[in-house]
């Protein structure tokens, strides 16, 4: 049983080493980009909001609305014994209050997974990255769809607003900016653990396993 948070730019991979971590060990991977992107989808006041204001523009969600969505899915039974957080926290706000929330619940992160890769590279794979228009599944980089445009599943697939260039770059921007900092806060807390994101995703896979092995 482990708590772990996955930190790094968009696009170095932490969904997919999520999702891979999630399946591996059964502990729940924790998303607010997808919570978000399936509120928009079914055009919710709160994900229409978010997106068009927000992350939409390659701009990050408030913090009180992120901190609700977060804390109501860690207060599920299944997180209990163990959870894996993608995407979450993202400025020094949203970490000193999962922090104080996960305090009162008597719980505590037990590794921060820290994904570092060039720009350029974190670049071509965003833009590259295309999604399934119904289950959801990301293709790019080592994984390529058997028949182009077209998932696993038969749907069709599209290019993500926030995968566009120009959205892409903005969200460079608002990582520097904005969650870079987390960094140096967990650093302070001896329990970050760096992964050399620029290489495969089963590298990168072993990588992480055998970190959380340790714990």
């Amino acid at each position: 049983m482990s708590n772990i948070l996955l930190l790094g730019p968009p696009a170095a991979g932490k969904g997919t080493q999520a999702k891979k971590l999630s399946s591996w060990y059964h502990w729940p991977h924790i998303s607010t980009g997808d919570i978000f992107r399936q509120a928009y989808q079914q055009q919710t006041a709160l994900g229409v909001e978010a997106h068009d204001t927000y992350w939409g523009k390659g701009l990050l969600v408030p913090d009180e609305v992120t901190n609700k969505l977060a804390f109501e899915r860690l207060n599920q039974d299944d997180c209990l014994q163990g959870f894996i957080l993608d995407g979450y926290p993202r400025t020094i706000g949203q970490g000193l209050a999962l922090e104080q929330y996960l305090d009162a619940s008597q719980r505590a992160l037990d590794r921060v997974l820290y994904f570092f890769c060039p720009d350029e590279i974190l670049m071509t794979r965003a833009t590259s990255r295309r999604t399934c228009q119904s289950c959801g599944e990301i293709y790019g980089g080592d994984s390529v769809p058997q028949q182009p445009g077209v998932c696993h599943c038969s749907s069709q697939l599209y290019q993500r607003a926030d995968d566009r260039e120009e959205v892409v770059r903005e969200r460079l921007l608002e990582y520097q900016r904005k969650t870079a900092p987390l960094l140096n806060f967990y650093q302070t807390k001896g329990i970050v653990s760096p992964i050399d994101a620029s290489s495969s995703i089963e590298l990168v896979f072993t990588a992480a396993k055998g970190i959380v092995e340790k714990l």
